[in-house]
């Protein structure tokens, strides 16, 4: 498996895990803004979801 098919294979869930850890992260260790960027971090896989999972159940 070249570096080039990894890379588009697992890109995208390696860029979701990233977001979300940054998420949980920044609602364990800080306070007022950093709650809002949690919340932000948290909400993009389950937009991601509803985005592609409307298009595959439609």
């Amino acid at each position: 498996m070249n570096n080039h098919t990894a890379l588009k294979l697992w890109g995208m869930p390696l860029l979701i895990a990233v977001i979300t850890f940054a998420g949980l992260i920044s609602a364990i260790l800080g306070t007022g803004m950093w709650h809002y960027m949690s919340w932000v971090a948290l909400s993009y896989p389950v937009y991601i979801m509803i985005k592609y999972g409307r298009r595959f159940f439609s």
